[in-house]
Order: structure tokens, then C-alpha cells, then sequence
């Protein structure tokens, strides 16, 4: 504690719910529904910005690996259609920034907002199309954080 730099190791899980598909031009915006994990691992980089101080705010980049579950459905014209059910697995990056706050000199609580990103995530549709996507998401985090050792 006090040197500004800290390491941070990374397990998370969550589910997102599909809502909307962007085609562009060819076709625009269409509705979808239907969950999408996702399973990952990372590491990231952080500077606290104040280290003594009780109120710390912070910085850091991350990078990783994740698994994405995609079981989404397709509404078009009134007919809903299975879109994908297929997991990909890859490189992830994230950049947060957050403040905590220390409450005993072992204890921080922290307010965080990271937001993620899987630059290439590929799948195959129902009729073994190929589809190739990216994947972000933006996270609003509370924690405890327990420093061991000095």
C-alpha cells in the first residue's frame, strides 16, 4: 500500500440479455432475445491516484481471456427464429476507473465502473453460416478489497 501501482487478478461471470442486432446498411437494427454468458479471466494494471489517502481514486487497464455463450433468438417481421447457439472463446481487453474508500487500514470498499471488450468473437448459426462479432459490455462494480501482508 502507498506506492500508487497495484496488480489485480480477475474471475468473473455474468449474463447479459440480448436486445438488439445491428446489421448496417444491408438490413439495420433488429430485436433479439435470449442470454449471453460469459466466463472470464484477467489481469489488470491499476494506479491509485491518492494511496494514503481515505478517499482513493484509481485508474488501470486490463487484459484476458473469456468464453461467450451466445443462445439468442431472432425477431423479424413478427417471426422469431433461433439466431445462435454457439460459444467462442478469446482475448478480452478493459479499461476501469473507480474510487474507494478505506475503512479500516486493511479494508476498502470501491465503486468501479470497467468497461470490457472482446475484439473478435466467432460463431456458426443454425445453417453453419460463419459470423463474426465483437462483444462489450459496461460493468458497474461494488467492492470489498482485504489487503494481506504489509
Amino acid at each position: 500500500d502507498g506506492r500508487g501501482w497495484r496488480g489485480e487478478l480477475e474471475l468473473s461471470r455474468w449474463e447479459n440479455h440480448a436486445d438488439v442486432i445491428d446489421f448496417g446498411r444491408l438490413r439495420g437494427e433488429l430485436r433479439l432475445s435470449g442470454p449471453v454468458e460469459i466466463l472470464g479471466v484477467g489481469a489488470n494494471l491499476i494506479y491509485d491516484f491518492s494511496p494514503w489517502g481515505v478517499v482513493r481514486p484509481h485508474a488501470g487497464l486490463g487484459v484476458g481471456f473469456a468464453e461467450i455463450d451466445y443462445d439468442v433468438t431472432l425477431h423479424e417481421a413478427g417471426v422469431a427464429t433461433q439466431y445462435v447457439d454457439d460459444a467462442d472463446s478469446g482475448f478480452t481487453v478493459q479499461a476501469l476507473l473507480g474510487v474507494g474508500v478505506r475503512l479500516t487500514p486493511r479494508l476498502q470498499a470501491s465503486l468501479n465502473y470497467r468497461y470490457w471488450w472482446a475484439p473478435t468473437v466467432k460463431l456458426t448459426d443454425p445453417q453453419q453460416v460463419s459470423l463474426e462479432t465483437e462483444h462489450s459490455a459496461h460493468l458497474l462494480m461494488l467492492g470489498l478489497r482485504y489487503r494481506l501482508g504489509n
